[in-house]
């Protein structure tokens, strides 16, 4: 997600993610039956 705030709406991806401006990007790994990965956060600067 490349929201802000306690709470974002994540959502699923399976392709490229476009950088195109500066932004910040929040990933985690999440599978059925599994325990959810930890928060990762990438900041990406141009």
């Amino acid at each position: 997600t490349t929201e802000d705030g306690p709470a974002p709406k994540w959502r699923l991806y399976t392709g490229p993610i476009l950088v195109d401006a500066p932004m910040t990007l929040r990933a985690k790994a999440i599978r059925y039956g599994y325990k959810e990965s930890a928060e990762t956060r990438v900041a990406f600067t141009k």
